[in-house]
Parts: C-alpha cells; structure tokens; sequence
C-alpha cells in the first residue's frame, strides 16, 4: 500500500504574470472577460490587477525516478489567451499521461493482491449460488454484489481500485492561487472533454478540483498549520533544497523572460501577491547564485529554475509529512478519502475509509512525540 500510495502523490506550481486589465462598468455589465482573479487590488478608473499564467511545472514518483527532467515545465508562447489555454491543454495532457503511466505501474503492483482477492470473490459468489440451487431461491445479482462490497476483501478491493486510479496534484495554497487559476484556465477545457470536474470552493477560494478519472488536484496547506510556508515545509524535514526568490514585481509580460538579468533593484523583488517580509540584499545574492549555477541565459530560464525548485521541494515535503502522519496517527492522506484543515494539534474533521464522519482530535496533549511533531511544524 505504501508504494502505490507513493505514487499517487503529484506535485505542481503555476507561475503567473499581473496584468492591469480595463474593467468599464458597460462591457462588464454585458458579460465581458472572465480573468482568474487572485486579489481584489483596484487601480483608479477601472484598471484591475489580474493574474495571468506565464508557466506551470509538474513532478511525481515517475519523472522523478527517471532521472533525466526531474520536473516537466510547461510555458505560455506570448500574453494572448488562446497561448495561454494552449499551455493548459498541453499541462492537462501531460497530467493525464502520467497518471495512465502510474495507473499502469499499480496495477503491476497490486496484481498478486487482485488475484488473492479475486479467489475470495469467486468462493463468495459460488457460495451463494450454491446456496440459491440448495433452497430454491432465485440469485439476486445485486444483493450478493452489495453484500461482497461489504465484506473485508470487497472492502479492500474497492479501496485498491480507487488508489490505483488516483492522481493527487498537491499545490501549496493552491486554494488561493493555483487552483483559481485552473477553475479559469482549465476547468473549462475539463467540462468540453467531459472529465465532469468537481470543485470545493469556499468563497472565491477553491480547496480542490476532482474529475471523474481519478486526477484530484489538492492543496497541501489545508493539512498544515496556518503559519507554514513552503520554506518552512522543506526545512520541516531537513530537505537539501531550499526554496528561492523571484522578482514577481516585473513578470507583467511573456517577453520580460527573454531579459538576460536578475534586477538589482530590491524594490523588484517584492511581490504584492504574497505579503511577504522584504526581501534582503542577501537573499538577492542567493538569487544571483542560482542565476549561475543553473547556468541560465535569461529570466525565463530563471523562473524554471525557480519553478523545479518549488515544485521539488513541494513534492519531497509532502511524502515526508505523509509518511509522518501516517507513523504517528495511522492515517494516510492519499489513501483517505478526505483530510480537512490541521491546526493547532487537530484535524477539523475527517472523513474516512467508511465514508462517515467523524470528529478526531488527533493530537491530544498528552501524545509528547506527536504533540512536538505538531509544535515542530507550527514554526
């Protein structure tokens, strides 16, 4: 179960550009354009701040394992809108052809399983039958089917199936950011394919989106507490990368990737997407660092660089907080069908394996171990 658990664990992160859009009241009033807003920032008239995507890397168990690209990096050719949903296309595609990859490398895996499970089915389904012929009894199908899915080994095998097909495409605060960029950009294309999407959404924030062949895109942060970042994340379980800075602050444009340099300006470096502490003169040089070793030629070789880094340290930190909590609680966020909020030693509520709800207060004071482990992860 670990393994195939392991692979079902994706990881993304979409960079995007702010553009100032005009908004008259008239055009708007009449339908207009629907952008993926990310903050509600106006500039006088009717100017608005939007978030457009620029590039969207991906990763997982396989790409990894091959080792060659370790992330896939997918980029808009200019700032138009039909380039823009080409790059999303070409992400779904690719999404939908690792987890065909993974599903195929499962089912490899959990076959010896199938088979134990499958003689159980057959003894069950004979059993009755010869049950129905000795007392005269006409076979009902659907009641002996509802009674083997009720059963351990129905139990089990119905669980397998669903972990074969899943696809978990873990964002950080992907509720905010990416995931509102895909319910604009993607969600669309999902419905014209009919992969019938499913969104949680919570205000104009969207906790995940789910399609009927089993790729789920999910937020990390709702299983952290609310302090963490994804430097903190990395840090949390010592990992070698360690998460760099971009100057979001000029990314208005496709084209601004063909510049050859990092600014030197500190004001550049600030996001207003974030709210995040300046950034130092330090932290600029570490940027610089990176500008050489990953020997790149302009900002947009930069921002791949920036982006693998990200998405790297995303999906190593969530194998790792996976593999925690299911050591220290039992419980597997792949495998489980719902986890909700983790904060201040506490799971909100869980939906489990059956399907019920519950309220488990998962990290009581007493537990030491597991009550540092929560405290750890708080700061």
């Amino acid at each position: 179960m670990e393994k195939l658990s392991e692979l079902s664990v994706a990881s993304m992160d979409i960079e995007s550009m702010t553009v100032q859009v005009h908004l008259e009241p008239p055009v708007r009033q009449q339908g207009g354009i629907l952008y993926g807003t990310i903050d509600e920032a106006s500039l006088g008239g009717h100017l608005k701040k939007v978030q457009k995507p620029i590039m969207i890397a991906h990763t997982d168990k396989i790409t990894i394992d091959e080792g060659n690209e370790d992330v896939t990096v997918f980029t808009a050719v200019s700032d138009a809108e039909e380039d823009i949903y080409a790059m999303m296309r070409s992400y779904w595609a690719h999404v939908k052809s690792q987890q065909y990859k993974t599903q195929q490398l499962k089912t490899e895996i959990a076959t010896p399983l199938f088979q134990l499970i499958s003689s159980y089915k057959t003894t069950h389904f004979e059993v009755y039958q010869q049950w129905c012929a000795e007392n005269l009894v006409e076979p009902d199908g659907r009641l002996i089917t509802k009674a083997w899915y009720q059963s351990l080994p129905g139990q089990l095998e119905k669980r397998l199936r669903r972990l074969v097909v899943d696809y978990n495409v873990f964002s950080f605060y992907g509720s905010g950011y990416d995931h509102v960029l895909l319910e604009s950009y993607l969600v669309p294309y999902l419905f014209e394919k009919k992969m019938s999407p499913k969104m949680e959404k919570k205000g104009n924030k969207v906790s995940q989106i789910r399609t009927k062949i089993g790729v789920c895109f999910r937020d990390i942060t709702k299983m952290l507490a609310t302090s963490t970042n994804l430097r903190s994340f990395g840090k949390l379980f010592n990992l070698e990368q360690v998460k760099a800075h971009f100057p979001f602050a000029i990314l208005n444009s496709v084209q601004v990737l063909k510049d050859r340099h990092l600014p030197t300006d500190l004001s550049k470096w600030q996001s207003d997407l974030t709210g995040s502490d300046k950034i130092t003169q330090h932290e600029v040089d570490e940027a610089q660092r990176l500008f050489r070793q990953a020997k790149c030629k302009n900002l947009g070789d930069y921002l791949k660089a920036y982006l693998k880094l990200d998405v790297i340290i995303l999906y190593k930190a969530t194998q790792e907080w996976r593999r925690t909590l299911k050591e220290y609680v039992k419980i597997d966020f792949v495998e489980a069908k719902k986890i909700y909020n983790f904060e201040s030693e506490q799971f909100g509520w869980i939906e489990g394996r059956c399907g019920k709800e519950a309220d488990w207060n998962i990290f009581p004071q007493q537990q030491s171990s597991v009550s540092t482990l929560a405290r750890r992860n708080e700061r």
